[in-house]
């Protein structure tokens, strides 16, 4: 009787999830059809080997072409959040390619629910895959649309010349270790993790660096953040998880002092939306992976 009902409950689970995905999945070619139809009435905005669709002013399509292929991102715009969210992918390569043609889905939560390599349903969650790196890609493709808007501004030249300025400040200073972090263990993991924090202080004894660590057996976060004259100018939040895929995020906030008070002017977040990144290991870099093949999410903070 158990067993019988332990069956009908997954195959309730089962269908239910497989309703849901024809459903999606439905949602998702409906879509693709619509934008591809010719009659919808897009923009096209070329900048390089990128085209731009736009639809009343919001992107829906990106096209990216070079040597070896083609690849396509769609995406579904939240006016609520303001926030985009890739729905499908598309890469066809040419006779200079060793990849793939492949098609991957993804659900509300940008995860990918079915993926097509040629004609072949397969698995994604092989990290050395090409199409791994195409999630990240469309997400780059959006960051620098994003970003070249942004570098358009009229204050973007004061804007850089600030962030220069705290860059400089903090390459010349001459800086001392006077504290650092400890190795504590975890009993019940058998594994060891940096933890605590650093202090690092100029030739006046005044703190300009801080590093915090903290970590278990997931992943690991750490805090720097740069002073100048005991005000906050540069903070960098670094994350890596091992949950469901490689995740790693890199925060970086901009702070510049009016009327005794830090003032946070420019964020910029980097995502790898699980594509495998080349690690910075033994070169005594500041993060623990190079962030040159992602495009950052930019946020500009207006003043009040």
């Amino acid at each position: 009787m158990r067993r019988l009902l332990f069956i009908s409950i997954t195959l309730v689970i089962i269908m239910s999830e497989y309703g849901y995905s024809q459903s999606v999945l439905e949602n998702v070619r409906s879509e693709y059809y619509r934008l591809n139809s010719g009659n919808v009435k897009l923009e096209q905005v070329s900048i390089s080997n990128t085209n731009y669709y736009l639809e009343k002013g919001k992107v829906k399509k990106v096209k990216v072409s070079d040597d070896k292929g083609t690849c396509e991102y769609y995406y579904n715009y939240d006016p609520e959040y303001g926030t985009y969210k890739v729905f499908f992918i598309y890469y066809l390569p040419n006779e200079k390619s060793n990849h793939p043609e492949s098609r991957l889905y993804f659900n509300e939560n940008e995860k990918v629910f079915l993926y097509k390599e040629n004609t072949e349903e397969k698995s994604f969650f092989d990290a050395n895959a090409f199409s791994n790196q195409l999630p990240l890609q469309s997400r780059n493709a959006l960051n620098k649309f994003s970003r070249i808007f942004s570098e358009s501004r009229d204050e973007y030249g004061q804007e850089k010349a600030l962030i220069d300025s705290l860059f400089k400040l903090i390459d010349k200073s001459q800086l001392t270790e006077i504290d650092t972090v400890q190795k504590t263990y975890n009993e019940e993991e058998s594994q060891s993790f940096n933890e605590g924090k650093s202090l690092f202080v100029n030739s006046n004894n005044a703190v300009v660096k801080t590093v915090e660590l903290s970590g278990d057996n997931h992943g690991s976060k750490r805090i720097i953040e740069y002073y100048h004259n005991s005000r906050l100018i540069l903070r960098i939040k670094e994350s890596q998880y091992f949950i469901n895929g490689f995740q790693y995020s890199v925060d970086k906030e901009y702070y510049t002092g009016e009327r005794r008070k830090q003032i946070l002017f420019r964020r910029e977040r980097y995502e790898n939306y699980e594509a495998k990144l080349e690690s910075t290991y033994g070169t005594n870099a500041l993060l623990s992976f190079k962030l040159d093949c992602i495009e950052p999410h930019i946020e500009i903070k207006k003043k009040r």
